[in-house]
């Protein structure tokens, strides 16, 4: 398969199963020894859709959904899912099929999020990681950004989570 043949879809309310299910097959393979496995392993598929359908509704967010041979493979989500929509310059979930991991298509969802953050008039871009997830921290680091290091740490999934920004 040649990931190079991607096309990126401007994700509306009804791909919000398609991103559910792309969340929760990475989930299972990027936070398995990081989050408990009976956590993984209840998880559904389906998990994600009515947030997606509520946030996409609300208009506080944008995804994307890159595509290879039809086949929806990753999608990234940016903006806020505060009530207030604040922070929009935040890249919320960026998570690809694990069949795909290291294949190229985390730095072109990357390149979109920064691309639609800059275009929506900010001068940086923001997001959290588990710390303990190291495969993702090492794409971030390799893709310019870096560990805030103001201190402020948050709890995501009972786990710690660090802050990395990127100045665009």
């Amino acid at each position: 398969m040649d990931t190079d043949k991607h096309v990126i879809k401007k994700a509306t309310i009804e791909d919000a199963v398609i991103m559910s299910k792309i969340h929760a097959d990475s989930w299972r393979a990027a936070y398995k020894g990081i989050l408990p496995q009976k956590q993984l392993d209840e998880l559904s598929d389906e998990h994600w859709v009515t947030f997606f359908q509520e946030w996409l509704e609300r208009g506080c967010i944008e995804s994307y959904i890159v595509f290879i041979e039809d086949v929806a493979v990753g999608c990234v989500t940016c903006g806020s899912i505060a009530p207030e929509c604040a922070d929009r310059n935040e890249i919320i979930s960026l998570y690809i099929l694990p069949d795909y991991f290291g294949k190229g298509i985390g730095k072109v969802l990357m390149h979109k999020a920064l691309e639609l953050i800059q275009k929506n008039g900010f001068e940086d871009a923001f997001l959290w990681t588990l710390k303990e997830n190291k495969r993702a921290r090492l794409f971030y680091e390799k893709n310019g950004f870096i560990l805030d290091d103001t201190g402020h740490c948050e709890r995501i999934f009972d786990q710690d989570a660090v802050k990395y920004v990127k100045y665009i």
